[in-house]
């Protein structure tokens, strides 16, 4: 039931102006851990007509994407990235069998060639890199496909770290990129998916 929730509000207000929504999110608990989840989709239909917003980065092949703030450089910095932070909830004394990361981007230019390496990140403790400035996890020629890469992350399985399980639940990944004409990027989806067992 959780996996396919949708919740509806009806609001009012007293003078028939809009209101400004802070937070949406559900919290749950089950018999092993407590996990909150965020939306996928906002339906607006203050003024009955419906307005359909996808979150950019919640689902794939969905016809909207989040496009950088800024221009990339041609070259890797490790001052420019883009972060996100994870918390998959996992619970205390769960055995991590697999961790992925889907990461799907593409050039917000025709012709440009947009490259990505990553590293996984449990506040200021660097866990494992993916690719480097040298080596890049990956690299995609123009802005008309996607680059679906599904990044293995093994060093954060229980079987080679005790600790995985802290890493999993406080990760963040940064994901270096550059661009070859200088331009931005666009990023439709990305996915942290964990495999676990309780022993």
């Amino acid at each position: 039931m959780l996996n396919d929730l949708r919740i509806r509000v009806y609001g009012k207000e007293s003078a028939g102006k809009a209101m400004k929504v802070d937070l949406a999110t559900v919290s749950a608990t089950t018999a092993y851990a407590s996990a909150t989840m965020y939306e996928q989709i906002s339906r607006d239909q203050a003024s009955g007509t419906l307005t359909t917003t996808n979150w950019s980065l919640a689902i794939s092949a969905d016809n909207t994407n989040f496009p950088t703030a800024a221009n990339w450089a041609t070259t890797f910095s490790t001052t420019r990235y883009l972060k996100f932070a994870f918390n998959p909830s996992v619970p205390t004394g769960a055995v991590i069998t697999s961790v992925t990361l889907n990461f799907y981007y593409r050039s917000n230019t025709a012709g440009d060639t947009a490259c990505w390496y990553g590293e996984a990140y449990n506040g200021a403790t660097l866990l494992a890199s993916y690719g480097s400035s040298g080596t890049p996890q990956s690299c995609n020629t123009g802005n008309t496909t996607y680059s679906t890469d599904t990044v293995t992350m093994s060093t954060l399985t229980s079987a080679n770290d005790a600790s995985a399980v802290t890493d999993v639940n406080n990760l963040a990944v940064r994901a270096y990129m550059k661009e070859s004409g200088g331009k931005k990027t666009q990023i439709d989806f990305v996915q942290l998916n964990v495999n676990y067992y309780l022993d």
